[in-house]
């Protein structure tokens, strides 16, 4: 999946970010560059009507096995377990 931005009139050519999945069934990351790399978590609910995008301004983890603890131990906002 790709996430793209929009403006008042039009869809933007720049992408935002890719989804890459995890091992957590609606959830989501990607990353965002101006300048620095900021993590992004996605989190679609059940029936995929509503997503939580939460953003990590000037935070992305150096290392995937950081990446992967944090997903486990985040706290999303729909259920996960």
């Amino acid at each position: 999946m790709i996430l793209r931005g929009r403006d008042a009139t039009k869809w933007a050519a720049k992408t935002i970010t890719g989804l890459r999945p995890t091992n957590i069934k609606g959830v989501f990351y990607g990353d965002h560059k101006d300048g620095n790399k900021n993590l992004m978590l996605f989190q679609f609910s059940d029936n995929e009507d509503t997503m939580i995008i939460d953003y990590f301004n000037g935070f992305y983890p150096f290392n995937p096995s950081i990446l992967h603890k944090m997903v486990q131990d985040y706290q999303f906002y729909f259920p996960t377990k």
